[in-house]
């Protein structure tokens, strides 16, 4: 029973099925993601605002921005809530559901890659475990990478699940990964740009090794997916059939506004997810030439005998994840080319952010630089295999002791020194294999300095290179002098049997020999990597050190048993700007406008004009003024970090929010308390204070 849960859970066999092997996987991270929220909390997702909208909880005047964007958003998710919500308002059930997905997602799909081209649990366990340190988040693209659970999670899942469909159809499950590719669209929009056309390719080309039984169960899966997408996309447009907006929401009160130039204005100083992606960031630099020279010396390796007991890993499973990396730059770098040159991306294409395609590039490193490690370790004997198991659980040692910097990249290179050093080892006699290492060296090498200097990054590129070059010599040492001094003691050892037989204990002996001590130091080290519950970043809450906005704080509770007594049911609040307060999710009220109603018109441009006017009455930067935008954005980027946003309101007069609550039919104001406004005191508390506006 044990040896077979070993079998399952860690070191894998040649009868185990794919699909098995997966299952345990899932199993054991799914377990370490309950475990992780449970620990941490849960976070509040941004599946409560649509959910809130669509079952009715919560309800704004006809026209609103926020009522016409969240009813017909296409997103299952959104519904999936809603139902939930019509049901029983259950804001941290759904969110706890949500985190999971987050994190296991996170945290699962590295482990699938990984064991899908090893056909080994533990190196996949090993990928998700590096993974755990954030060690990859350097590597996300101007849309966003996080591990654990963020209340921005649309764009997350969609990137994993999209992942996740590759897997499960290069893993040969046509039944669920066919279903899960007919409802990618459902889950996210954009995906298929991407997973479509490859599955197409992946169809054709694999079209032999599958029955006519599996190609019914394909079909039936997909076109059962798709159904529900159809579905999902009849009910959202018997939704938003009749909706009919009203002052001040309405067409004509905004007729004079100049809609494409507030989207302009906003698209170039304020959405960084859809400016022009800078090439010197490491998701497209770095990543991309790394993932090609480690990917190539996956796929190309000399004609070779393997050591008894070695793994080879997958070569075709490699070279359509790399297909699935080539097609994802193609969208990057081709959208790159027409923004660069048009100085502007036609709104289809800017809508779907092609830039962050190149997170499926960065979300591979890991996979694939351990499934090179693996093809590395078929070519040695068995000594400097163990070795190198030994060499790689020290490096996460170091990463669970705090050695590497969290949420950088540097345990990520010293595992390419390794992997290097492993290399020169495995192929010390093969000339052509040393060139085609020191090319991949240079390569990274030559690309991470070249992007030094940079503001992202400073003097950084040093750091990892220095990271870099001490692992490569370090495994060299480890691994070669290692080798030759563990073959000079077991001669030594054979001499001394050979001389007194008779005291010699064979039976002890052998088991300790045989016993893989490798594979225990490298489960204690993912153990110690994956176990400690990381603290999560606050990092939005910089500027005013306030408590975290996807978590309900006390004030929070407080202020919704306010609300209870004071306020009319769906009552409007408007909130400040910055820092983010989640207003809607916490009190089940309305949000008159937030930070995040700015993006809704990249999705949606026809909401320019109002947001556009919004932006400007409630918080005094208007979009349609390039004179005020190129004023306040002197960098040329409006930072959500300037005193400007608190200097407004607290410059404003009281007339002045009265007129504006006449306009907008609202009279209550939540404000940071380090920025005072004019207004009559509400509720205080010791980070927000809520503000009503008389005769409102």
């Amino acid at each position: 029973m044990i040896k077979s849960a070993i079998r399952l859970f860690w070191t894998g066999d040649e009868d185990i099925t794919a699909g098995r092997m997966l299952l345990f996987g899932a199993l054991v991270w799914g377990v370490y993601s309950i475990a992780q929220i449970l620990f941490n909390g849960v976070v509040l997702d941004e599946t409560l605002m649509p959910a809130q909208i669509i079952s009715g909880a919560v309800q704004y005047p006809a026209g609103h921005p926020h009522q016409i964007y969240y009813e017909k958003a296409y997103n299952l998710f959104h519904y999936l809530a809603a139902g939930v919500w019509a049901i029983k308002p259950a804001p941290l059930v759904v969110s706890a559901a949500r985190n999971f997905l987050f994190l296991f997602l996170s945290v699962f799909a590295p482990f699938a890659i990984t064991a899908l081209l090893t056909k080994r649990p533990y190196w996949g366990h090993l990928a998700a475990a590096v993974i755990v340190t954030e060690t990859t988040l350097r590597f996300e693209s101007i849309y966003p990478m996080w591990i654990f659970p963020n209340g921005a999670s649309n764009g997350h899942i969609g990137l994993h699940v999209a992942m996740l469909v590759v897997v499960l159809l290069l893993a040969g499950l046509w039944r669920t990964g066919g279903l899960m590719l007919g409802l990618l669209p459902a889950i996210h929009p954009v995906m298929p740009l991407l997973i479509w056309p490859w599955s197409a390719a992946y169809f054709f080309y694999s079209r032999k090794q599958r029955s006519r039984k599996e190609n019914v169960r394909l079909l039936c899966a997909i076109g059962l997916g798709l159904a529900v997408c159809a579905a999902l996309a009849l009910i959202i447009y018997i939704r938003a059939a009749d909706s009919v907006a009203v002052p001040p929401y309405d067409a004509q009160s905004n007729a004079h506004v100049d809609g494409k130039l507030i989207h302009w204005q906003f698209t170039v100083t304020t959405d960084r997810h859809r400016r022009l992606a800078p090439l010197w960031w490491l998701a497209y630099s770095v990543g991309p030439v790394a993932l090609l020279a480690i990917g190539a010396l996956l796929l190309w390796t000399p004609k070779r005998a393997e050591a008894e007991g070695s793994i080879v890993p997958d070569r075709r499973t490699s070279f359509w994840l790399l297909a699935l990396s080539a097609i994802a730059s193609v969208y990057v770098y081709g959208a790159w080319t027409l923004h660069f040159w048009r100085g502007w991306l036609p709104s289809p294409i800017e809508i779907s952010m092609p830039y962050r395609f190149a997170n499926f590039t960065s979300l591979l490193l890991v996979p694939v630089t351990v499934a090179a490690m693996v093809c590395a370790q078929a070519a040695m004997d068995s000594r400097a295999r163990r070795l190198t198991l030994v060499a790689i659980a020290g490096l996460l040692f170091l990463a669970g002791s705090g050695f590497f910097s969290s949420r950088r990249p540097e345990l990520l290179y010293a595992l390419w020194g390794l992997l290097f050093a492993m290399d020169f080892y495995a192929y010390r006699r093969h000339a052509r294999r040393r060139l085609m290492s020191v090319a991949a060296i240079l390569a990274i090498g030559g690309m991470t300095l070249a992007i030094g200097g940079k503001g992202r990054y400073g003097d950084q590129p040093v750091l990892l290179m220095k990271c870099f070059m001490a692992s490569l010599l370090i495994g060299v040492l480890v691994i070669g002098l290692g080798a030759l001094i563990w073959s000079w003691a077991e001669r030594k050892q054979e001499g001394k049997r050979e001389e007194s037989p008779a005291t010699f204990q064979p039976a002890a002996r052998r088991w300790l020999f045989k016993m893989n001590w490798g594979q225990v130091a490298l489960l204690c080290a993912c153990l110690m990597i994956s176990l400690p519950a990381l603290p999560r970043s606050s990092r939005d809450n910089v500027l005013t050190q306030l408590p975290r906005w996807d978590m309900i704080s006390p004030y929070d509770r407080t202020l919704k048993e306010w609300l209870t007594l004071h306020a009319r049911p769906n009552e409007m609040i408007l909130p400040a700007i910055v820092p983010q307060t989640k207003i809607q999710h916490k009190t089940d009220h309305p949000a008159l406008m937030e930070r995040e109603s700015l993006w809704l018109m990249s999705y949606m441009p026809d909401l320019s004009p109002v947001i556009g006017t919004m932006m400007r009455d409630l918080y005094g930067v208007d979009y349609a003024n390039p004179d005020q935008i190129n004023r306040l954005a002197s960098s040329g980027r409006l930072s959500w970090y300037s005193s400007l946003w608190f200097d407004i309101w607290k410059e404003r007069k009281r007339d002045e929010w009265q007129a504006l609550g006449r306009k907008y039919g609202f009279r209550l104001v939540l404000s940071p308390s380090e920025a005072p406004l004019d207004l009559p005191v509400a509720l205080p508390g010791p980070h927000w204070t809520l503000y009503e506006i008389p005769g409102g």
